[in-house]
């Protein structure tokens, strides 16, 4: 199979530390390849690398061959939609794909009618997007990163907002698509069970550490694995702190009672001369 994205050490850390590091992976031809991980975890972040909005700290991403330093080559072939999609309000649906269709040559009314029809917006194709539900503006994104005909797409949880069925409609139009026209398709998802009915392989992602990437049945078991281990490991220096703690609470503890007992001999001592003092002072009158 041709592989039509590499990831090669890839890392971009953010100044407050954040980001994604040292993340390595290839995507064949027509599979559809899912980013597994909770919220914070590096997926958006790996996905703005791959597609030039963000510079990669270091790595190497090439895309269908070429680096995606030359974005003009690398991306001409790639949909893509990540995080919200940028919306007019007082534009219709029909209004954004003939503006997106500028700068794409050979993209006519019929492809705008067709990914109209994929997403199912086709009866709302004349309505203003600012009366859109966050579903539909969703699928509206959808449409904008299908129009051009990728070969390859990238999308940030593109179920986001999405009622059952709707969901179900978009899990459906990612596999066709894949099957009969052969695109590739980059997912990402906090939710694994949407991962595991859609995609070929995971990457699964945590505190924006490679987990894993294998089908989804290994990667799913190895990177409960590697959970298991990195939280049997936090429960221990967890217990090892608490000890340590407990240890130094004591310490001060035992350290505050000598010094309480030594004041309190001061302050008997200081007694018994002023009491003495008192007597001889009594003896002289």
């Amino acid at each position: 199979m041709d592989t039509v994205l590499t990831l090669d050490h890839v890392s971009k850390i953010y100044h407050n530390g954040r980001g994604a590091r040292n993340i390595t992976f290839s995507v064949e031809r027509g599979q559809v390849v899912g980013l597994l991980g909770p919220n914070g975890s590096g997926k958006t972040t790996i996905m703005k690398s791959i597609t030039g909005l963000s510079q990669p700290t270091e790595g190497t991403i090439t895309v269908f061959g070429a680096p995606v330093t030359d974005r003009e080559k690398a991306l001409m072939q790639v949909g893509a939609l990540i995080e919200q999609p940028a919306l007019y309000e007082n534009l219709t649906a029909q209004d954004h794909l003939r503006m997106a269709a500028r700068y794409y040559p050979g993209v006519d009314q019929a492809r705008m009618d067709k990914v109209l029809e994929i997403v199912g917006l086709t009866p709302y194709r004349k309505e203003r997007c600012g009366k859109f539900s966050l579903g539909m503006k969703q699928r509206m994104g959808l449409a904008l990163a299908l129009l051009s005909e990728p070969e390859l797409m990238i999308l940030d949880e593109p179920t986001n907002g999405l009622d059952i069925e709707a969901t179900v409609e978009m899990r459906e139009v990612i596999l066709r698509l894949a099957k009969e026209k052969g695109v590739t398709f980059l997912v990402a998802s906090h939710l694994a069970a949407e991962i595991e009915k859609m995609c070929d392989k995971v990457l699964v992602l945590y505190e924006g550490e490679m987990l894993s990437f294998d089908t989804k049945e290994e990667a799913m078991a190895e990177s409960k694995q590697k959970l298991l281990v990195a939280q049997r490991a936090a429960q221990r220096l967890l217990a090892d702190s608490r000890t340590e703690a407990e240890n130094e609470a004591r310490q001060m503890l035992v350290q505050t009672e000598e010094e309480a007992a030594k004041a309190t001999q001061k302050v008997l001592e200081q007694a018994k001369l002023d009491c003495e003092q008192w007597k001889r002072t009594a003896r002289t009158r």
